[in-house]
């Protein structure tokens, strides 16, 4: 004989009264009330649609304005492609132009519920700083290369320095910020 542990009881979500489920994952006692809570979150949706939609006629306006091409360099990969919108904080001034797939980057970070920083976010505390007077180690790359940093994988082309940092920490820098910020000790 087999035994079949009784089934508990749910509370509707739309009603607040308690049923026992048909089926496994149901969260509401009749269709009538699954029609309401449908219709809930189709109007959640739209109102959310809605606000983006808001958001993205006014960057349009904004580029338009300032009169920024959407073909360009993309400043994440450097390749040259069509760029995309991407809003850090869903308001018309806070965002950036980049391509599609560091766009789709950006999206997979937004889940896990970090914020994305580039040299185009708006802040308002920026202070001037000096740099103090490091010596760090420096060699030119002969070949591309992925380099693995504190900050994740990067990757350092033909030509750039390869810097160790103070704490041995490694990473890649382009060669035209290199001689900007560093100048060789003898």
């Amino acid at each position: 004989m087999l035994f079949y542990p009784p089934k508990r009881k749910k509370r509707c979500i739309v009603c607040k009264k308690e049923f026992i489920p048909k089926v496994g994952a149901s969260f509401t006692c009749s269709r009538e009330c699954s029609k309401i809570n449908r219709n809930r979150k189709a109007r959640k949706r739209f109102q959310r649609d809605k606000e983006i939609c808001k958001v993205r006629k006014a960057t349009n306006n904004l580029l338009i304005k300032w009169g920024i091409k959407r073909q360009g360099k993309c400043p994440n990969c450097r390749k040259i492609k069509k760029l995309e919108v991407h809003h850090l904080n869903y308001t018309p001034e806070d965002f950036i132009l980049i391509c599609k797939q560091c766009h789709l980057k950006g999206h997979k970070a937004y889940k896990t519920k970090r914020r994305i920083i580039t040299k185009y976010t708006i802040f308002k505390e920026w202070k001037k700083v000096k740099k103090k007077p490091v010596v760090v180690r420096a060699l030119i790359l002969k070949e591309d290369v992925m380099i693995r940093t504190l900050e994740g994988n990067m990757f350092g082309c033909k030509g750039d320095w390869l810097i160790k940092g103070v704490r041995g920490e490694i990473y890649p820098c382009k060669p035209e910020i290199f001689k900007q910020t560093y100048e060789e000790v003898k």
